[in-house]
């Protein structure tokens, strides 16, 4: 029973993340809801603590919605909440939403951000190949690699 629960919970935020990032409204305006709630509660708080009523299920597509098709407040709060966030699960959901912006010059700093704050996150890698995934399409990432190799190398 507790398998076919879990299995149902998967399948559920797989459609929901689907829909929301293929646009589809009724979805973004759903999870939108959810975010503007979440803002209200965890103002203060950690996304990982109890401020949070997003299922953990859930909070992957709220988040991605809000960093897509939200607007730079939104961003700006799922930013500082990543930098606050202690939890890596909690962090690496945050990170993988905010990977969805489309605003260029934030994806620059993502990367900036990834290359160079080492203290909590060891490998650097994933967090780069999620950038790169979500943003094939606009060569953001590799330009900027590319442009910065020789400096990059230094580090």
């Amino acid at each position: 029973m507790e398998k076919e629960k879990l299995k149902l919970r998967f399948m559920r935020e797989l459609i929901l993340l689907k829909l929301c990032v293929s646009g589809y409204r009724a979805c973004i305006e759903a999870v939108r809801y959810k975010f503007d709630e979440l803002k209200r509660h965890c103002a203060h708080h950690k996304l990982s603590s109890t401020c949070n009523r997003v299922d953990p299920s859930m909070r992957s597509v709220v988040y991605m919605a809000a960093s897509k098709y939200g607007n730079q407040s939104d961003f700006d709060f799922l930013q500082r909440k990543y930098r606050e966030e202690e939890y890596h699960a909690e962090r690496d959901r945050i990170f993988f939403a905010m990977a969805f912006t489309s605003n260029r010059s934030t994806i620059v700093e993502l990367v900036k951000e990834v290359l160079s704050v080492k203290d909590r996150d060891t490998d650097f890698r994933p967090k780069l190949i999620e950038l790169s995934r979500r943003n094939y399409d606009n060569e953001i990432v590799s330009d900027y690699l590319h442009n910065n190799f020789n400096e990059l190398l230094k580090k």
